[in-house]
């Protein structure tokens, strides 16, 4: 037909579900905003979404996603597009990936 949509998105990051933020595991409580630990420990500190799990977290956002889409289509709130597209995408494995992380006191990981 004469109508296309896109989600279109750059330098996404984190794109996970997680809208309501880390929290220690042991505790409940925020983890600590600077570091991402709870305690020291950064295994203890995850994010959780708006759902159960994050599969019923994913399907929130979806959800979310679509019906703003179809608002904003509803209600003429669009606006032609023009121009070339263009388009770029890499796979990566990663893990196969390294990084070096410098810890606070000088010595380096990777």
């Amino acid at each position: 037909g004469p109508f296309v949509a896109a989600f279109a998105s750059s330098n996404l990051g984190d794109v996970s579900p997680n809208i309501r933020g880390p929290h220690c595991l042991n505790t409940g409580e925020s983890c600590d905003n600077i570091s991402s630990t709870c305690d020291g420990e950064a295994k203890i500190c995850v994010a959780t979404g708006p759902g159960k799990d994050m599969f019923d977290s994913t399907r929130i956002i979806a959800e979310r996603l679509y019906k703003r889409a179809l608002d904003m289509l509803d209600n003429g709130e669009t606006r032609e597009v023009t121009g070339p597209l263009k388009v770029g995408h890499k796979y990566v494995h990663m893990p196969s990936e390294t990084a070096e992380f410098k810890q606070l006191n000088g010595t380096t990981t990777t």
